[in-house]
């Protein structure tokens, strides 16, 4: 089941993905993002460097923030990005019950295996503990939580009814 986090969404007035980052082609927005994903998945958001991201994307800082307005809109809109990417459709299960749930595991241990970065930088953001980003954060991952909880039963009630 595809879940889509909608990337509009308003934290507390706070995180706002600008359209004239949305109008970059598509190229260059993935670029900026990898290279954000990936600081933000080895660095705690506090010493997470923007310098180190224009640096490695090709963009000014001026543009980062032009674009996103704060370092914590662009970690929002990362972090909603990396969660997008993890949950990607996956086939439908087929089979008795136990080949279902070890047929959805496995997807989604593929995609964690496809989006390394992504993988790190979800992790990190759940154990992260930066009064700035906190709210934020705890919104965006209840939303996913909300969505799982759903993929989650339904792929139960199939594993169930076989």
């Amino acid at each position: 089941m595809y879940v889509s986090i909608d990337s509009s969404v308003d934290f507390k007035g706070d995180f706002m993905v600008l359209e004239k980052f949305q109008q970059q082609n598509k190229i260059k927005q993935n670029s900026i993002v990898a290279a954000g994903v990936e600081e933000f998945s080895q660095k705690t958001y506090s010493d997470a460097n923007t310098d180190k991201i224009v640096q490695n994307c090709g963009i000014s800082k001026g543009f980062l923030f032009h674009y996103f307005g704060s370092k914590k809109n662009f970690y929002f809109y990362c972090l909603s990005q990396s969660l997008e990417k993890l949950l990607e459709q996956t086939d439908e299960a087929q089979g008795n019950f136990y080949e279902i749930l070890f047929s959805v595991m496995n997807q989604k241990l593929q995609l964690c295996a496809r989006y390394p970065a992504e993988t790190r930088f979800v992790n990190m953001a759940s154990r992260e503990s930066s009064v700035e980003v906190t709210p934020g954060k705890a919104e965006i991952f209840a939303k996913y939580a909300a969505q799982t909880h759903n993929a989650s039963a339904t792929t139960m009630k199939q594993a169930l009814a076989t």
